[in-house]
């Protein structure tokens, strides 16, 4: 009996998703993601200084915005003989356009509703599970 292969399954769908969804191209990728939330890591400013032969390095601040996923979704499907359906890459290549394409619709139009609950606010350095909290 063969086994399910995680990894191709999540790869494929990972890969297609990034080619549909359009967040990615309005957002700033975190600089670490779980099951429960991602975080962003900002960074201070620094001074700008004159040239003058020398360069004095200067300490910047970081600080972690945390937000908490209050908004969860998956799929689930039985396949019936996993090692025909594993060796079918057109097979793959298809279920996972599909529920990408679902899910990224799904998700977008969440994360779109998210911008404009929280349009001209600024976000704080603090934790953010609601559109209430921005």
């Amino acid at each position: 009996m063969a086994n399910f292969l995680r990894k191709l399954w999540e790869a494929r769908l990972i890969e297609n998703y990034n080619e549909v969804s359009v967040l990615n191209l309005m957002t700033t990728a975190p600089s670490e993601m779980t099951a429960e939330a991602v975080v962003f890591n900002k960074m201070g400013a620094g001074t700008i200084n004159d040239y003058e032969g020398t360069v004095n390095w200067e300490d910047v601040d970081t600080s972690d915005v945390t937000m908490l996923f209050d908004f969860k979704k998956y799929f689930a499907a039985k396949v019936g003989d996993i090692e025909a359906a594993q060796t079918n890459v057109e097979l793959i290549d298809n279920f996972a356009v599909k529920q990408s394409a679902e899910m990224s619709e799904r998700v977008d139009a969440y994360a779109y509703a998210k911008f404009a609950a929280g349009a001209g606010s600024k976000i704080a350095d603090k934790t953010i599970s609601a559109a209430e909290d921005v």
